[in-house]
Order: structure tokens, then sequence, then C-alpha cells
């Protein structure tokens, strides 16, 4: 790391290096006394005093037959250390913009530094910079908790010292993330304020803030308001973002789906079937489960298992890197549970379970969690307790600690069973954590 200097540590390095006195550098024009003080920090160094310094210096040298440096001059010495610092910084910052496209341990310990330097000096710009940095590298790295602490801390940054209007790009990322943190809420009140306080923002921008705003609804199973979000901006999302448009008719299926709207959630569900190639097995696969639940609901069972045999079928034809690979696993245990196959059920939410966390998707594996949690039966294949305890000390502050819903259901879970051990550890765990 360079080292940064105070004006004194300048003076005495370069004697040093020069293997000049005090005397030297000052001639008879100063006294040895004040450049003393000045080295030590107990007195100020002026220009007409650096000049000094600099011209007494290359006399000396010239007279040697040398020359100095071209990079120590009067700008040199007067240079602070704040100034220093954030040339230092600056070119850290350059590195580390390079460095995120390897793989290793580089970005991250390069980070560190810049962090160490950071924490001793106020440049909240420079901040802001390496925190969305480090955002966006831990997000392309689906490491979603250190992308979603990095981009607070841009949001409170950005909040107190810069113009608002940089709120925009930073609120846009944590609108994403928030995704897999489970943070739905505070998602939605992200959005709504991004929409209500700049509204001449691009449209693209627009169509993002809402259709993320529709999603988080529909995750806390307001339906009705995923829905009215949505309202006005089909149009305009299928002209802007023709790659999210089977998204926004997923969503809004799904929504009519839990509204037991069932044969508006079908015609959105074949409208999907239409515009997707027949070869795109990821996303098939993701409708023709849904469909299978949405037959399951309407008692037409011939065409539930139809769907969910066809989802079986294609299981070895799914990309292993589909952002919803845990989810088709996922919807296929629920299908099961919704038939009370509890063998098969177990099976692929287990499966659901692994992908998930390798997927880092916190949130999504807390709903897997919570649906294993309500099957009859005991479950071998995975400890409930410790994956919430693991998950727990995962999510770390951003876990909801007033949400009683997972760990109710968990306690349920082990109640059915008549463990009472693992009960009361859950209980003595979740009162030293004061979680729910």
């Amino acid at each position: 790391m360079t080292r940064i200097l105070t004006i004194g540590e300048k003076i005495k390095k370069l004697r040093s290096e020069y293997k000049l006195n005090q005397d030297d550098i000052v001639g008879t024009e100063l006294t040895r006394n004040l450049i003393s003080q000045i080295e030590h920090g107990k007195a100020n160094l002026t220009r007409s005093t650096a000049e000094l310094i600099i011209r007494n210096t290359k006399d000396i040298l010239e007279k040697r037959g040398t020359t100095l440096d071209d990079n120590i001059n009067v700008e040199y010495l007067l240079e602070t250390e704040e100034s220093q610092a954030k040339k230092v910084i600056s070119a850290y910052i350059k590195e580390l913009k390079e460095v995120s496209v390897y793989k290793g341990s580089r970005f991250s310990n390069l980070l560190e530094k810049i962090e160490d330097l950071l924490s001793k000096w106020e440049f909240g710009d420079l901040k802001i910079e390496v925190c969305e940095i480090a955002g966006d590298y831990y997000s392309s790295k689906n490491d979603y908790l250190k992308s979603y602490i990095y981009y607070e801390n841009v949001k409170y940054l950005i909040g107190c010292q810069t113009d608002m209007k940089r709120v925009i790009s930073i609120f846009r990322k944590l609108s994403t993330t928030y995704t897999y943190t489970g943070n739905f809420e505070e998602g939605i009140r992200i959005c709504k304020y991004a929409l209500g306080r700049f509204v001449d923002m691009e449209d693209s921008y627009k169509c993002i803030f809402t259709f993320n705003m529709s999603l988080y609804y529909n995750y806390i199973g307001e339906y009705e308001k995923s829905l009215n979000v949505l309202n006005g901006f089909e149009d305009v999302i299928k002209e802007i973002y023709k790659e999210r448009y089977n998204k926004l008719l997923l969503l809004k299926a799904s929504s009519l789906q839990e509204l037991r709207r069932y044969a508006e959630a079908i015609h959105v569900y074949n409208e999907l079937l239409k515009i997707t190639s027949k070869d795109d097995f990821n996303n098939l696969c993701v409708y023709y489960n849904n469909m299978a639940q949405v037959y399951i609901g309407m008692g037409k069972m011939d065409l539930a298992n139809n769907y969910i045999d066809t989802v079986v079928s294609n299981l070895s034809n799914l990309s292993n890197n589909f952002e919803a690979l845990p989810q088709i696993y996922c919807e296929l245990g629920k299908s099961y549970h919704m038939l009370a196959d509890n063998d098969n059920s177990v099976k692929y939410l287990t499966i659901a379970l692994k992908l998930s966390k390798s997927f880092q998707y916190y949130s999504f594996t807390k709903s897997i969690l919570d649906e294993l949690s309500q099957i009859n039966t005991c479950i071998s294949e995975v400890n409930l307790k410790e994956e919430f305890i693991t998950l727990i000390e995962q999510l770390g502050n951003s876990y909801d600690r007033y949400n009683h819903s997972l760990i109710f259901n968990i306690i349920q879970y082990y109640n059915r069973l008549n463990d009472i051990k693992s009960i009361s550890e859950l209980c003595e765990y979740c009162k030293e954590r004061k979680v729910g």
C-alpha cells in the first residue's frame, strides 16, 4: 500500500534520500528551528518556505553533479495527507473495477484495503463508488446478502451526502436484491418512493420499479394489489422490456391463480405457452407446474397429473444454471403435497432446498422450509431445526425477526412428531437470538 506522508515526513524523507541536513535545505534565509518544528508538525509549511527548500536542494545537488527527482517539487511538499489519500484510494478503486471480473480473492483483498483507508477519511463520493462496485460484484456472484449490505450503505450515503437523483440507480438494484433476501415490505416502500419521487424518470426505470412492486405484493400475499399495480403497464413493459414480458404474464397468472380465478389464470398460462419456444424446457416446466396446481384447485386431476408427468419427464432437459431451477423442483414438490403424495413431495422439496442453498436464494430457502414443515410425516432427509438455525445465522439482521410464521410451522411440525426436545431447543435458540 502506498504510504501517506505528513508534510514533515516528506521533508525528512527528502533529506534522508539526498543526505541533507536541516541547515542545507534552509540555507541562511530561515532558522533550523523552524524546519524542525515543521518536520514535527508544530508549524505549517508555507509556499515560500517550500519553494526555498526545493531551490536550495536543487542547488546543492547540482554542485554534486546530480539532479532532484522531478516528482519532488513544491506541490509535492505542500500536498496534504487528505489529498494523497484521495489519490491513493482513487487508484485502488480503478484497480478494483479491473479485478472484479476475475475469480479468486483479489477483489475481496483489495476491497478490504480500500475500506481500511476509507474508514480514516470522510470521502463520501468515493465510499458510494466503492460500495456500489462491491454491491454489483457480489450480486453477480449471487451473494445477495453482501450485495444487499453494500447497496444499503450506498442508499444511506446518497441520502446523507449527495444529490438525491443518484438514488434511482441504487434503488433499482436494491429493488432486485430484496427478491433474494426477503425484504419484501422494504422493496415495496422503495419502489413506491422511487415512482412517486422521480415522476420524470425514464420509462425503463418505471417498468422495473412497477414490476418489482407487483412482484413483492405477490410475495406477501397481496394478490389484488399485485394485479392493480400492473394495470396500465402491461403494454409499456411489452414494448420496452420484451424479455420481461413473459415474467409479467407469469406474475399476473400467479396472482390470478392464488385468488382462485382459475379460468383467467389458465387463459394467461395458455398465452404464455403460445409465445414460448417448444424447446424452452426451462420456462415451459415453470408454466406446466403452475397449471398443474390450477387444475388441482379446479378438481381436474387428470389434467393436473398430465402436466406433472410432463415436468418430471423434462427434468433432465433443464439447464443447471437456470435461475428458476430451485422453484421448478419446489413447485413440483408442492403439487405432490396437494395430491397427498408425501414421498414425492419430500423428494422434490429436498432437491429444491439443496438447489436454493447453492443458488444462495435465502428468501426462497425460507419458503421451502415452510412447505416442508407442513408435511404430516417424519422427514428423515431434512433436519428442519438445523436448517432453520443455519438460515437465521446466514441472514443475520436482514431476517424479519417479527415474522413468526416459519418458526411457528416448524414447531407445529415437531409437535406433530411429539419431539419435545427439538421444540425446547428451538425455543431456547429463538429466545437467545430474539427471533419470533
